[in-house]
C-alpha cells in the first residue's frame, strides 16, 4: 500500500497552504557587444515555474517587440528543462499632446535599447548546468554563458529582502492568473501607508477601462514596498525645460525625469527592479510607482508611472503593447522601425490591430453589416471595427481596426473591438509567464477527482467537481459521459460545479467543459477536463457490516501500524472530512467525496491516494 499512498501528491484543500515549487529567480545582463552576464540570483518558492516557447526568430534574437534569450538546464548532458527568455527592445514614451496631461493625439518618444536585462525562474536542479544563448545559436556561439547551478557566484545582500509585500487585488491562484507587481519607487521608510493608498488608486484606475474590467477576476495585482533614502525622482537639467529646478534625489531605482532628453520620459534601473521584484516572485508583469505629481512615465522592460492621475492612461496603453502585443495605430512616422505584412507567406505578420492586407481582413468577423471597407469616417459606435488607413507609423498603406482609440489617442482612452478580444485571447495564450499555457477557465488545483484514470465499482457514486474562474456572467458548464450531456450549469466566477456519476460496467469518459461566452470574444474560449472512468461488476464481500469508510480505516490502520497508531482511533469530522487522528505517528487517515487522504510527516505532507472503491476489494478480502 505504501507505493499507492506515496503515488499522488495533491494540495487541494483549503486548510493547506497552495503548493510551492522550489525554483531559482535570476538576472541576466546583456550588454552592447551582446556578451551575457549574472547580476542577481536568489532562492525562491514559485506558485509554477513558468515556461516560454521559441519565438519567430525573425533576427536571430527574438521579434519586434522582445529580444530572446534560449535557456536550457542539462543534466549529465540530458536536457531537463528549456525556455525562451524574453524582454523589451524598447524604452517608450508616449504621452499626451500637452505637457500637462491633456491634449488630442500622442507625443511619441522612442528609443531602441542596446542593453538589456532578463529574468529567469527556472527549476532548482542540483548537479545541474544552465546554458544560456541567443535563438538560433544553437548554444555554441563565443557569447552563451554557462552557469552551474549548484556553486552560483556570491552575491551581495539584496537590500530590498525585508521590504514589505501589499495585496491590492486577489483574485485566485497565481498558478493560473496574471499576475502584476508595482514596485514603489521614491518612497521613504514612513510612506509606506502612502504607497500602499497610491498603488490602490492606481491599480484600481487602471482595471476600470474594457477589457482589463471584465476580465479582473483572472488578475493579481500586490505592491511591493520599497525604502528610498529621499522621496520623489530626480531632474536633470532638460533642454526641453531649461527653467525648471535641478533635483537630484537617492531613491531604491534610480528613478529620473528627462531620459534621452524627454522631460516626461522617466525611467528607472531595470536590473535593480528586477531584482527586488525577487521578493514577491510569481509575478508576470512589473509596474514601477513613482513617487512624484509631475506628469511622466514610460513603458518598455517595465512599465514606470509617475502618482499624476493621467499617466493611468499611459500604463493603460503601455500595457496594450507589452502584454497585448498591439502596435500603435497614429501615423506619425518613426524610421527604421521594423516592417510587418499580412500578405500570404509573409514571415512577419502585423500585430492583431492593424493590417496592411484588405482583402483577406483579419478582422473582419468584427464588420457590422454595411461598413465600408476601407473605412472613411467615423462610426456611431466608437469602439466598432472597420479598416482605416494611417497606423503603425506609416500614413498610407497600413490599416487600424479602430477609427481612433487608447491605441492612436489619448483623447478616446477606449479599447475597441479587436484590441479587447486580443487582450482576452493573450490571457488564455501560451507564452507570457505563469501558467504557461494560458489562463485555464477549470481551477486546476481543485479538479477532483484529481487524476485523469478512476477506477469504481458498478453501483458505486463518483463525484467530481471543480472550481471555474472567468468574466462575470459569461460562464456557462457542461457535464458528459461518452459523449452525451448530462447536466447543464451557469456558474458564477469562482463558483463550484459537480456531478455525481452512477457508475455502470466498462469504459467511459466523463468530460467537464466550461465555456466563455464573453461578448468580448468572437471565438468563444472553452476549457475542458476528462477523466477515463473503469468500472467493475466485482462487489466487496462487507463481513462487518460498516460503512466502506470506516472498513477501509479500520483495515489501514491494523495494516499499516507504522503509519496509522494507536488502533482504533474514533473517527472525526474535520473540514469536511470523515478522518481519523492518530496521536502516536501524528498522521491522518480521512475521506472526502469518495477519496482517501493522508497526511503527515512520513507522507511528506498531504497525500491522495484514490478512491475507496480502488481499494474496497483488498478491504473485505482481508475481513473487513
Amino acid at each position: 500500500m505504501y507505493r499507492l499512498l506515496c503515488a499522488a501528491a495533491i494540495s487541494l484543500l483549503t486548510i493547506l497552504p497552495c503548493h510551492a515549487e522550489p525554483a531559482l529567480y535570476l538576472v541576466v545582463h546583456e550588454d552592447a557587444d551582446g556578451r551575457l552576464a549574472l547580476t542577481y540570483h536568489s532562492k525562491v518558492d514559485l506558485a509554477a515555474v513558468p515556461q516560454t516557447a521559441a519565438s519567430n526568430d525573425w533576427d536571430g534574437h527574438g521579434n519586434r517587440l522582445e529580444r530572446r534569450l534560449a535557456g536550457r538546464i542539462l543534466k549529465n548532458g540530458v536536457i531537463q528543462y528549456q525556455s525562451d527568455f524574453a524582454t523589451s527592445r524598447w524604452l517608450r514614451g508616449e504621452f499626451h499632446a500637452l505637457a500637462d496631461g491633456g491634449g488630442s493625439g500622442i507625443d511619441a518618444h522612442y528609443t531602441k535599447l542596446n542593453e538589456y536585462d532578463y529574468v529567469l525562474r527556472i527549476p532548482a536542479s542540483s548537479g545541474s548546468l544552465l546554458q544560456l544563448d541567443h535563438p538560433g545559436n544553437g548554444f555554441a556561439s563565443a557569447s552563451r554563458l554557462e552557469i552551474d547551478l549548484d556553486h552560483l557566484p556570491p552575491m551581495p545582500t539584496n537590500r530590498f529582502a525585508d521590504n514589505t509585500s501589499i495585496p491590492l487585488v486577489q483574485s485566485g491562484d497565481p498558478a493560473n492568473r496574471l499576475d502584476l507587481l508595482i514596485l514603489a519607487e521614491g518612497y521613504t521608510a514612513d510612506q509606506q501607508g502612502k504607497f500602499q493608498q497610491d498603488a490602490k488608486n492606481m491599480i484600481e484606475s487602471f482595471l476600470a477601462l474594457s477589457p482589463y474590467k471584465d476580465y479582473r477576476n483572472l488578475i493579481n495585482a500586490s505592491g511591493l514596498f520599497l525604502i528610498s533614502a529621499q522621496a520623489g525622482a530626480s531632474k536633470p537639467a532638460c533642454a526641453e525645460t531649461p527653467n525648471e529646478p535641478v533635483i537630484n534625489v537617492n531613491t531604491a531605482l534610480g528613478a529620473k525625469f528627462c531620459t534621452n532628453g524627454s522631460r516626461r520620459l522617466v525611467a528607472v534601473d531595470t536590473s535593480k527592479a528586477y531584482a527586488a521584484a525577487a521578493n514577491v516572485p510569481n509575478w508576470d508583469k512589473l509596474m514601477v510607482l513613482v513617487n512624484d505629481s509631475e506628469y511622466g512615465g514610460s513603458g518598455g522592460p517595465v512599465i514606470v508611472m509617475t502618482t499624476n492621475s493621467s499617466v493611468v492612461q499611459l500604463a493603460q496603453h503601455e500595457f496594450g503593447h507589452s502584454f497585448t502585443l498591439l502596435a500603435d495605430e497614429y501615423s506619425a512616422p518613426y524610421p527604421g522601425y521594423p516592417s510587418c505584412s499580412d500578405a500570404t507567406g509573409s514571415q512577419q505578420s502585423c500585430e492583431a490591430n492593424v493590417t496592411n492586407n484588405l482583402t483577406s481582413l483579419k478582422w473582419k468577423g468584427w464588420l457590422d453589416n454595411g461598413t465600408p471597407v476601407p473605412s472613411s469616417v467615423a462610426l456611431s459606435d466608437p469602439i466598432a471595427a472597420g479598416a482605416w488607413e494611417g497606423a503603425r507609423y506609416l500614413s498610407s498603406g497600413m490599416y487600424r481596426q479602430c477609427y481612433s482609440g487608447i491605441m492612436r489617442s489619448f483623447s478616446t482612452p477606449f479599447f475597441c473591438h479587436v484590441d479587447a478580444e486580443a487582450f482576452a485571447t493573450r490571457l488564455y495564450s501560451a507564452g507570457w509567464g505563469a501558467p504557461s499555457q494560458g489562463i485555464k477557465n477549470i481551477e486546476p488545483k481543485t479538479i477532483q477527482p484529481s487524476g485523469t484514470n478512476v477506477t469504481a465499482m458498478t453501483g458505486d457514486t463518483i463525484n467530481f467537481k471543480a472550481v471555474v474562474v472567468g468574466p462575470d456572467t459569461a460562464l456557462s458548464a457542461t457535464w458528459a459521459v461518452d459523449g452525451t450531456v448530462q447536466k447543464s450549469e451557469t456558474p458564477a466566477n469562482s463558483g463550484t460545479v459537480s456531478f455525481d456519476y452512477p457508475a455502470t460496467a466498462g469504459n467511459h469518459t466523463v468530460t467537464l467543459t466550461v465555456t466563455d461566452a464573453s461578448p468580448l470574444l468572437l471565438t468563444k474560449k472553452v476549457s475542458t477536463q476528462n477523466w477515463q472512468i473503469s468500472v467493475s461488476n466485482y462487489k466487496s464481500p462487507n463481513p462487518t457490516n460498516k460503512a466502506d469508510s470506516e472498513r477501509l480505516m479500520d483495515w489501514a490502520e491494523h495494516t499499516y501500524p507504522q503509519f496509522f497508531s494507536p488502533a482504533g482511533t474514533t473517527t472525526q469530522t474535520i473540514g469536511g472530512y470523515q478522518a481519523r487522528y492518530y496521536s502516536d505517528t501524528q498522521t491522518y487517515l480521512g475521506i472526502l467525496n469518495g477519496r482517501v487522504h493522508i497526511y503527515g510527516a512520513p507522507f511528506g505532507g498531504l497525500l491522495d491516494v484514490g478512491l475507496v472503491s480502488d481499494f474496497m476489494p483488498l478491504v473485505g478480502n482481508a475481513g473487513y
